[in-house]
């Protein structure tokens, strides 16, 4: 039986990329590591490609006590009635998320396309949750406490103006309690040790979103990036493709970056059509190097929609 629970954090810094659910299982995997030991990571891991012990979610953010998810694709075109409709369309384009309520109502079917989703939200457009910002930098000269114009240079990274969430879906009931210490230690550092730093609130069970996940049909609503899995019906779907460059940037072990090579994602707000049910989709990747196996997450997070 599985269950699912969310774990919520307040950032404490500036981010250089928003975290997805790969480096969100790469950080619980590293920290797992650091509160264990490197014998029970592989213990964790045997066989991940085949059978996950769970899933992880790309996060939700949570501003003014309203949860936001990722905006999904629908498809269907909008009908705008006049040109105040149509400047409200413009702004429906570019928003990003939806509240929690909208998803629940697109979960329980009463939002069928995208024109259905913009008479619900034409009127309440999400205020910005990701601001961009940037940072200059400068090299300095310890010993003579001066600066080299030249290496002048300007760094991009992300502020979230809210708290941020992710949802894990357990198969195995045992890891619950396992893993929670090392949920309270995460953070999320990218390149640079001074961004991705979170303060744990929260991880609990989640009840209502639950029973997307317990009542299956055939179409599924993608909170995650997923590797292509044959049970998904692509030409019935409405999804965006995504590539990452899959790196190791670690301080506990190797000595230098790992490339793992680009990785090919369906992007999370992705509505799949399935013609296969299963418990889980998408896959786990992995590389050898010096003897290790590692792992490119890949696998979907996502929630049933009734009547798909």
């Amino acid at each position: 039986m599985s269950k699912l629970y969310s774990v919520l954090y307040k950032p404490r810094s500036n981010f250089k990329e928003i975290p997805n659910s790969w480096t969100i299982f790469g950080s619980i995997c590293w920290y797992y590591r650091i509160f264990y030991s490197k014998e029970e990571l592989e213990s964790l891991l045997e066989n991940f490609e085949n059978n996950p012990k769970f899933l992880v979610s790309s996060p939700t953010f949570i501003k003014n006590d309203i949860e936001f998810f990722k905006k999904p694709n629908l498809g269907g075109s909008v009908v705008f009635k006049d040109d105040n409709e149509y400047r409200k369309y413009k702004k429906f384009k570019k928003i990003q998320f939806i509240d929690r309520q909208t998803l629940i109502k697109i979960l329980e079917g009463e939002i069928k396309d995208n024109n259905d989703l913009f008479e619900k939200t034409k009127d309440n457009i999400v205020d910005e949750i990701i601001s961009n910002t940037v940072f200059p930098h400068v090299s300095i000269n310890r010993i003579t406490f001066t600066t080299d114009e030249s290496k002048f240079f300007i760094e991009k990274c992300y502020s979230i103006n809210s708290f941020l969430k992710f949802y894990i879906l357990f198969f195995d009931e045992n890891l619950i309690e396992k893993l929670k210490p090392v949920l309270k230690i995460l953070y999320f550092s990218g390149k640079g040790i001074s961004r991705g730093i979170v303060e744990f609130i929260e991880f609990k069970e989640e009840i209502e979103l639950s029973k997307y996940i317990k009542e299956k049909s055939n179409k599924i609503y993608l909170l995650s990036p997923s590797f292509y899995d044959e049970k998904f019906d692509l030409e019935n779907s409405y999804y965006d493709i995504i590539t990452t460059l899959g790196i190791v940037d670690n301080y506990f072990d190797f000595k230098k970056l790992i490339i793992k090579g680009k990785f090919i994602y369906l992007s999370n707000g992705s509505i799949i059509q399935l013609k296969n049910i299963s418990d889980y989709y998408g896959s786990s990747s992995f590389i050898k190097y010096n003897f290790n196996k590692i792992y490119q997450y890949g696998y979907s997070f996502g929630f049933y929609i009734k009547g798909g």
